[in-house]
């Protein structure tokens, strides 16, 4: 666990706007089971308006993971769902395992 806590100590020295930085950082303390913290790196990214909606998937994913480990399923939702709308070509099984999930937790 010292790697990804030493990992976490550079990714923030290299962050100053750089979202591949704010990513790594998010799953380091995701790694970690420090969710919140990841998700507020993964927020950071979704907020930023210079990215490009193709390059979100794996921010998106991530996030979701990190909101579904803290049983905050409705926001793992959106976020998968978006997964789905953003990305065209995602892998069926990673789809399938998707939709899986939001059956599994929907709300009513």
């Amino acid at each position: 666990m010292g790697e990804y806590n030493k990992a976490i100590e550079d990714f923030t020295s290299a962050i100053n706007g750089n979202f591949a930085s704010y990513y790594l950082r998010g799953q380091c303390y995701a790694i970690l089971e420090q969710h919140d913290k990841a998700i507020e790196d993964f927020t950071a990214i979704v907020l930023c308006p210079n990215i490009i909606s193709t390059e979100m998937t794996n921010v998106y994913l991530s996030r979701a993971w990190s909101y579904a480990s803290l049983e905050h399923h409705d926001k793992a939702i959106e976020d998968y769902k978006k997964v789905i709308e953003i990305t065209s070509n995602l892998d069926p099984k990673h789809e399938e395992e998707i939709k899986e999930y939001i059956k599994n937790n929907i709300t009513l």
